[in-house]
């Protein structure tokens, strides 16, 4: 039994003792004084999970986040505390996104005995309105096909899922597969599907795009795709290997730019991104000239390891086992740059890197001699020490509208926001482990807990049309006590909206808001003495209260209030 667990075991032992009549009155004054030992030792425990960090320049919004493999997601404020949640009858797979009607899209883990063992395997999308009710289930899981990791959500509400499909060892040698690449007799190539949802639970293909028709391979002359790969960037070497074998390029990311009309894939075990265009029927992409570009479905780009298209050595690979590869929105610095997190697992440490593609207007991308360009990123940001962040596999990264970044170290469950000049101004430990919850049936007595991973953080402005209307109210927040005593100075001009007053209180403490009030009032060992909530007017009875300071927490706010009679 750990620390935690010794306390409260003792507390309640402790108890028993004082209310039970076998025990004499003198010894139960003695166990009277270990109780109240126990309250302190608990009151002053450490905090090792929520917000850790809360300092003065946070963006204004809240966070989501779905821990892999765990059915609920979670919308919190900057202290920490549960706005809303939501709840599936599925694990998720990996990710999920807020729409700007509310709508919850995520991603979800289904059996799947056939195309198995991937990792960031899934098999379905759904939608859950505001309350977590079911509005739309998909699945994409067949014995030939399987989603996995990402999708992205289209503006015309379309779902774009990136998929597995499984290649025959005979499909795969025909192809020109080297066949001591295929030692469990099967290959997983990539594909994507453009998925219109209809509810309930049905949804139209209404685009595809299948890397297995956009091959070259130079292993035998008298298999299909046969040809150059050195002379064609456009096309993916079937026999190079990376990291991947049957799932052999494990991509783990996809981001579509409506302004482009592009998609970008994130291929993992190839160290590189891929762009290609969307602008094109299904029987186009299949081939390998149509379109404004002249190439069909065939990558229009390509960066982070030219040695996969044999323009480069080891020393030109800048891709390091990337993330959330995605195109910087309109509106935001660097937007129309592709952002990522580049993890580096055999270097110890992550960064967050930007490039610059160099497309011309129209999306068009050019070879700066035999590879495409830029030499380098543009934008590189590695915390101090280097080692502090680091995330082996998953994680994310996301710019915000001040330059701050909004960092998810996957591995670490932690999430970060660096502002532009390099502090780290918000950090979150997350509570929910394999063993349970910290703080609620979980007691660690440290922070190197390991915490489920978050596949991908994402801060949501508070401005977001999905809060239009919408009571956020903040709850308990997901970790138990200690909760961080935070008042957050966003980089937004803030209004006040609450008034407490008399302070000193002597029998009422009355708040007053323009809106819905939800107030928690503790004393000065950290015991919560009032918890309550009510609409403009909240008045809390403090007749009975021992003099002293409390610790008033009102929707965001928290002050402290002098009792004294």
């Amino acid at each position: 039994m750990d620390a935690k667990g010794f306390q409260r075991s003792s507390v309640l032992f402790i108890n028993w003792l004082l209310n039970s009549d076998l025990i004499p009155v003198r010894m139960r004054c003695l166990y009277g004084l270990l109780l109240v030992f126990f309250a302190v030792f608990g009151a002053a425990a450490q905090k090792i999970a929520g917000p850790l960090t809360v300092l003065p320049g946070i963006t204004d919004g809240y966070m989501l986040m779905n821990p892999t493999n765990y059915n609920k997601a979670f919308l919190i404020d900057q202290c920490g505390q549960v706005v809303n949640e939501w709840e599936s009858q599925y694990a998720a797979a990996h990710t999920i996104y807020l729409k700007p009607n509310g709508q919850l899209v995520r991603t979800n883990l289904l059996e799947n005995t056939v195309i198995d063992g991937g990792g960031g395997s899934g098999g379905g999308v759904e939608i859950l309105d505001w309350n977590s009710d079911l509005l739309w289930s998909y699945a994409y899981n067949t014995n030939k096909v399987r989603q996995h990791h990402d999708i992205s959500v289209m503006p015309n509400g379309n779902i774009l899922i990136l998929a597995w499909e499984l290649k025959t060892e005979e499909e795969s040698l025909i192809a020109g597969r080297n066949p001591a690449l295929i030692p469990d007799g099967v290959v997983w190539p990539e594909h994507i599907v453009e998925v219109r949802p209809i509810v309930p639970s049905g949804g139209e293909i209404v685009w595809e795009w299948h890397l297995w028709d956009h091959l070259v391979q130079d292993f035998d002359a008298t298999k299909d795709n046969y040809g150059n790969v050195g002379n064609s960037p456009q096309l993916v070497d079937l026999n190079f290997t990376g990291a991947g074998q049957k799932d052999w390029v494990h991509a783990n990311a996809i981001d579509y730019n409506p302004d482009l009309d592009q998609i970008i894939i994130s291929a993992h075990a190839f160290n590189e991104i891929w762009v290609i265009d969307h602008k094109l029927t299904t029987a186009q992409a299949k081939g390998h000239t149509a379109g404004r570009y002249g190439k069909g479905g065939d990558l229009l780009y390509r960066w982070g390891n030219p040695m996969a298209y044999r323009q480069g050595t080891a020393g030109d690979t800048k891709l390091l086992g990337q993330h959330h590869t995605h195109w910087i929105p309109p509106g935001l610095p660097h937007a129309g740059k592709i952002l990522y997190f580049n993890n580096g697992p055999l270097r110890n440490y992550s960064s967050v890197e930007i490039i610059d593609p160099a497309a011309s207007s129209n999306g068009a991308y050019t070879l700066t001699g035999s590879k495409y360009g830029p030499t380098d990123p543009m934008f590189t940001y590695t915390s101090t020490p280097q080692t502090t962040l680091f995330s082996r596999n998953m994680a994310s990264a996301q710019m915000l509208p001040n330059g701050s970044l909004f960092i998810g170290s996957s591995a670490q469950g932690t999430t970060w926001e660096v502002s532009a000049t390099n502090q780290v101004i918000w950090f979150y430990k997350s509570p929910i482990t394999a063993n349970g919850t910290v703080g609620r049936d979980y007691f660690p007595t440290s922070g190197t807990f390991a915490s489920r991973p978050i596949f991908r953080s994402t801060k949501y402005l508070s401005d977001y049309p999905a809060f239009s209307g919408r009571n956020l109210v903040p709850r308990e927040p997901i970790e138990g006590e200690p909760w961080a005593d935070c008042v957050v100075i966003t980089g937004l001009e803030e209004q006040p909206t609450l008034a407490t007053y008399p302070n000193p209180a002597d029998d009422k403490l009355t708040i007053q808001s323009s809106g819905f009030i939800r107030a928690s009032l503790f004393d000065g060992q950290g015991k919560k003495v009032f918890d309550g909530e009510g609409d403009r007017q909240l008045t809390i009875s403090t007749g009975s209260m021992t003099t002293g300071i409390y610790l008033l927490r009102t929707n965001e706010k928290v002050e402290k209030v002098l009792i004294r009679h």
